[in-house]
């Protein structure tokens, strides 16, 4: 990763609360372990699998993070 990129995304997401929908599939995973290298304040997964979202949880093992069991689709 550049170093000047990787400086501008510390900078961004320093203290953030990011939300990622379909975060417990495979995109949505990868992508969660890459923003956790970053000083973010915590990571949301939503997602409709319950199964997943327990995996991922017990693999990052990382305290930002809060796992969602839901759809963008529901208005409730």
């Amino acid at each position: 990763m550049n170093s000047g990129k990787s400086s501008i995304l510390n900078k961004e997401l320093k203290n953030k609360v990011i939300l990622i929908t379909g975060g417990a599939g495979s995109i949505g995973s990868a992508l969660t372990e890459k923003i956790l290298l970053y000083p973010v304040k915590s990571v949301r997964i939503l997602d409709i699998d319950e199964h997943a979202l327990f995996k991922l949880k017990r693999k990052l093992n990382d305290a930002r993070l809060r796992m969602l069991l839901g759809s963008i689709l529901n208005r409730d």
